[in-house]
């Protein structure tokens, strides 16, 4: 199911992906096949729209029923152009909206909650399976960090987006990628040995977690599927986050 499925954070919610190329059947089970491998990772997430191909009615009802016995949160099923250009980014925001005209008591509420703690929000559910502590807080990053970018704070990093190669991200917590992590990341920059660093793709520059740093290997192939890299024995593992 390689590039066949995949989902990209946005700041409205997740997108989701498809080969404009293949039968319906074959993408349905690659959604499957993704959303387990990633589970918990998903888990309490919206997809808001759709790219690559546009669904019909059973299609859409199909990939509902799919989403919903994950815990992820349907809004729209719609086709959506590529992000990345304004008219995209028009075109989410617009789906954004009309999702909340019709559910404007729970979706409004929700969405009004993440615009004001952005840097006051327990990552409880993103770092389902992490230490936790009660005065941690973290700062969400929406959109792409690209090159010349940094970070540095003094908790969680969340970024709903990619890291390019040439951005960094440096957290005395953990470090939480819903998309593409190619840059420098180093999580526990205080000296914590149980921070971790996540990703729904995790091909850095560097690793560091606390005073230990690593790097990918060259030519080495990148897994599709969320990964997390935390310390264990001394070293710096990186392992399929399930």
């Amino acid at each position: 199911m390689e590039k066949k499925v995949e989902f990209k954070g946005t700041r409205e919610g997740i997108v989701l992906q498809l080969d404009s190329e293949c039968d319906f059947e074959e993408l349905l089970n690659g959604l499957k096949e993704k959303i387990e491998l990633g589970k918990s990772f998903f888990a309490g997430a919206t997809v808001i729209g759709v790219e690559g191909r546009t669904l019909n009615r059973r299609e859409k009802e199909e990939a509902e029923k799919v989403f919903s016995t994950s815990g992820i949160q349907v809004a729209r099923l719609d086709f959506i152009e590529r992000l990345g250009h304004n008219s995209s980014s028009e075109k989410v925001k617009a789906v954004r909206e009309n999702t909340e005209k019709s559910e404007r008591a729970s979706d409004a509420a929700r969405g009004n909650n993440v615009e004001k703690t952005e840097e006051a929000f327990s990552p409880a559910a993103a770092t389902d399976g992490m230490t936790q502590r009660s005065e941690d807080q973290a700062k969400i990053v929406f959109g792409t960090m690209r090159s010349g970018r940094s970070v540095i704070y003094p908790g969680h990093v969340i970024v709903v987006g990619d890291v390019n190669p040439g951005a960094e991200i440096v957290a005395e917590g953990h470090i939480v990628v819903m998309g593409t992590l190619r840059g420098v990341a180093h999580a526990g920059s205080a000296g914590d040995n149980s921070a971790t660093i996540s990703a729904f793709r995790l091909n850095p520059t560097q690793l560091r977690i606390s005073t230990l740093i690593t790097r990918p290997p060259e030519g080495g192939q990148v897994p599709e599927l969320p990964e997390i890299a935390r310390i264990r024995d001394g070293y710096i593992m990186i392992e399929p986050y399930l």
